[in-house]
């Protein structure tokens, strides 16, 4: 029977609140783009957080990671995957689809 660890939950709630916070009020300060990105990955962060720091388990994080490599694609596939925005970015100038500049170009 799985049960769930009530304390690594609460961590991970608490974290992903505080980081989001943290990350949206330095968007909000400095309007630089990244910091809105981080702010939508705050529970991701929280996870590896929760799992490195409370679960206290060496295969913990190899368990979360070790499916990223599962499809043993090549760099190649990789690459072309992420060459349509690298190019549409670059051909912009560094416009996003709203027209309007990138905090970081």
């Amino acid at each position: 029977m799985n049960t769930i660890n009530i304390r690594a939950l609460l961590v991970f709630l608490m974290l992903s609140l505080v980081f989001h916070i943290i990350f949206i009020a330095m968007y909000l300060t400095s309007q630089f783009l990244p910091f809105m990105l981080l702010a939508t990955w705050s529970p991701n962060i929280s996870a590896i957080v929760v799992i490195i720091f409370d679960l206290r388990e060496n295969s913990g994080v190899r368990r979360l990671f070790g499916g990223w490599m599962k499809w043993g694609v090549s760099l190649g596939w990789y690459l072309a995957a992420i060459s349509p925005i690298v190019i549409t970015f670059t051909l912009t100038g560094g416009l996003s689809p709203f027209g309007r500049k990138f905090a970081w170009s």
